[in-house]
């Protein structure tokens, strides 16, 4: 169900958000204190979005376009104030206009949908995807049960969230509104890494061992 919120406050990071992945993130600085005890007593959402330009830490920091809405899992308090807490990425958005009438950034906001595809051909896709994210645990040495791959067209077409690349490629990745061509993306990126494993042996695995895939 969509959610429904037009306004949300808004966390710039250094990081992309991916729908189904999962964030925890340290609180500390006075104006995220004060978002997130605002988010928690209410619907515990916000948007999480790829810094352009800025700071992280301290300062005013300019926003991608796209982002993807936040919810709360779990927070835990300590004494002063700061939290850890553990999100997952929901809905993607796209930033109408920035409000900073607040400690914290906000925006006004509109949800970002994917085109119509044929339904046949991206199912298709989707299990070529699954078939070489188990070739590729296999090879790199990941452990795990093929059965604990996603079978959903959407939580597989955004297991980029999950891989080893530039935050700027997967900020792509996260604007495309076509799950077919985010798919045949990630194939097409594991095919590579399949191959280079192959010739040289297990390294470095470009999907996280607890990558939620």
């Amino acid at each position: 169900m969509q959610p429904s919120v037009n306004i949300i406050p808004l966390f710039p990071l250094h990081t992309v958000l991916f729908p189904g992945m999962l964030l925890p993130l340290h609180i500390f600085e006075e104006r995220y204190k004060i978002m997130i005890s605002r988010c928690l007593a209410h619907d515990g959402m916000f948007g999480v979005v790829k810094i352009r330009k800025g700071k992280e830490v301290g300062g005013p920091a300019e926003p991608e376009e796209i982002g993807t809405l936040a919810r709360i899992v779990s927070a835990g308090k300590y004494p002063d104030g700061r939290m850890d807490l553990l999100t997952v990425g929901k809905e993607r958005f796209r930033i109408l206009r920035l409000i900073d009438d607040e400690p914290y950034l906000q925006a006004e906001i509109e949800f970002l949908r994917d085109e119509e595809e044929d339904e046949r051909e991206v199912s298709i896709l989707a299990e070529e995807v699954r078939d070489l994210i188990s070739d590729y645990r296999k090879k790199a040495g990941i452990k795990g049960s093929s059965d604990e791959i996603s079978h959903d067209i959407q939580s597989l077409s955004f297991v980029a969230g999950a891989l080893h690349i530039p935050l700027s490629e997967k900020q792509k990745i996260l604007e495309c509104t076509s799950a077919r061509q985010r798919l045949d993306w990630v194939a097409k990126h594991l095919r590579a890494e399949i191959s280079l494993l192959d010739k040289i042996g297990p390294t470095r695995p470009i999907i996280e061992p607890d990558g939620d895939i």
